[in-house]
């Protein structure tokens, strides 16, 4: 909560409390706060330059330890929502069959794939076979693919189109996944 009333607008613009200076509306962040009457819509009265420089003083303050445990602690925030919103993503595609049905779970698919790779001894072999391209190929093999999000790690593969199922089965010759000991 403010410690000060922010002052009133003039054409505009504001009188920041810590440097002094005349800004705009827009440089100083408002927020709801909670007050006995119920809740408040106030504008800071220290302006948005002015809480950067402040939080920036403080960071080059701590120890180069802190500075690595704050970064960590951030680093780790970050890693969490983006893993959270991804898993979040998956299993909505994977639960309501994105495309109207048309992606089917890669598990049968891949182990198909990899009987088939221990079958004909090389990726090439079954790239010509099946009639699929090679890094589409490489990919579903290994079951995942790398994220190019903030964390950069490895996103599984949970669904693969049926299209693609269909194609592979049907070059190399095969009617059904049957026989990979999953049924």
């Amino acid at each position: 909560m403010p410690s000060k009333p922010s002052p009133e607008p003039i054409l505009g613009r504001i009188n920041c409390v810590r440097c002094t200076r005349w800004r705009y509306l827009i440089d100083f962040p408002s927020r709801w706060y909670k007050t006995k009457a119920g809740r408040e819509w106030r504008r800071e009265n220290v302006c948005e330059y002015c809480r950067k420089a402040s939080s920036a003083e403080s960071y080059n303050k701590l120890s180069p330890e802190e500075k690595q445990a704050r970064w960590a602690r951030t680093n780790k925030q970050r890693q969490d929502k983006v893993k959270m919103v991804t898993e979040a993503k998956a299993l909505k595609r994977e639960v309501t069959g994105k495309l109207n049905g048309r992606l089917v779970t890669i598990v049968p698919f891949r182990m198909w794939l990899v009987k088939k790779l221990h079958q004909y001894g090389s990726i090439e072999e079954l790239r010509n076979r099946t009639g699929l391209g090679h890094r589409q190929l490489t990919k579903y093999v290994k079951g995942y693919e790398w994220n190019e999000s903030i964390t950069c790690d490895p996103k599984p593969i949970l669904t693969v189109p049926i299209a693609i199922v269909d194609k592979a089965l049907t070059n190399e010759g095969s009617d059904s996944l049957r026989g990979i000991g999953y049924e």
